[in-house]
């Protein structure tokens, strides 16, 4: 530890970690990640910048048998930044941008299946957004969806087949 602080310390700039989708991480990984950040963050020039879901973080805190979870997180991260939430247009049109793009199809194609995708969510079927909840899901649905569509030829003829599979 020592020899990296010095290290660190002699580099005449900060130096800057970035930590992306640590609610991804297995509890024990995770554990293991903060526990590497609350040791380093002391370095003199050392600041981390770490995206995280706190409610997962927390839970998977607790899971790992840490008693106070919430204090645990705030000796570790001095400042938080929470996001807000997106706006409820915001995903199904992401959905429909990364649809059209993945699958190519026409103006007639898309309309069918923004329509499809338009229903289920207005009539209450079910609503896509239960599953849906942030851009990763999104894609990995988009590209479930595209594999399914080209799988079966991906025409307008098929369109409607691959649609009631997914919707």
């Amino acid at each position: 530890k020592s020899d990296v602080q010095r290290f660190v310390a002699s580099y005449p700039r900060k130096v800057a970690v970035l930590i992306d989708d640590m609610d991804r991480l297995e509890k024990n990984e995770l554990f293991e990640v903060l526990r590497l950040i609350r040791v380093s963050a002391n370095f003199s020039n050392m600041i981390f910048f770490v995206a995280y879901d706190r409610k997962y973080i927390v839970d998977m805190l607790e899971a790992n048998e840490v008693k106070a979870a919430e204090q645990y997180i705030k000796k570790i991260f001095q400042v938080e930044i929470s996001l807000p939430d997106f706006e409820g247009y915001v995903l199904p049109k992401l959905l429909v941008r990364e649809l059209k793009e993945m699958i190519g199809c026409d103006d007639k194609m898309m309309k069918s299946l923004t329509y499809a995708i338009g229903m289920r969510m207005k009539n209450g079927e079910y609503t896509l957004l239960q599953y849906l909840k942030n851009f990763r899901d999104v894609k990995r649905f988009a590209s479930s969806f595209a594999i399914s569509f080209s799988a079966c030829s991906g025409t307008q003829a098929t369109l409607p087949l691959v649609i009631g599979e997914f919707f």
